[in-house]
C-alpha cells in the first residue's frame, strides 16, 4: 500500500534516468502494472522499473531492458520486477 511502480529510461519521455520524472504505471490489474507511453520512432531505448514508497526508491536489478522502437506502429514491452 502506498507504493508505486514507475518506468524510467534513457530518453526525455522516460525521464532521462531522473527519478523525479519517471512515468507512473497503473495498478488497475494488480499485481500487473501497465502503461502506454508514446515514444519516438526508430529510437534505441534503455529502461528499468523502479518502486517508490515515500522517499525510498528501489531499482529493478540486473542490466537495463532495451529495445528499438519501430519506424511506425506499436511495440509492447514487458518485464518482471
Amino acid at each position: 500500500m502506498g507504493q508505486g511502480v514507475y518506468m524510467i529510461g534513457n530518453i526525455e519521455k522516460l525521464g532521462r534516468w531522473n527519478t523525479d520524472n519517471a512515468i507512473k504505471l497503473d495498478a488497475t490489474n494488480y499485481p500487473d502494472w501497465t502503461g502506454t507511453i508514446a515514444l519516438p520512432a526508430d529510437t534505441y531505448i534503455e529502461w528499468k522499473c523502479i518502486k517508490i514508497h515515500n522517499t525510498d526508491i528501489e531499482w529493478q536489478s540486473g542490466s537495463n531492458n532495451t529495445f528499438t522502437t519501430p519506424v511506425n506502429g506499436t511495440l509492447t514491452a514487458s518485464d518482471y520486477f
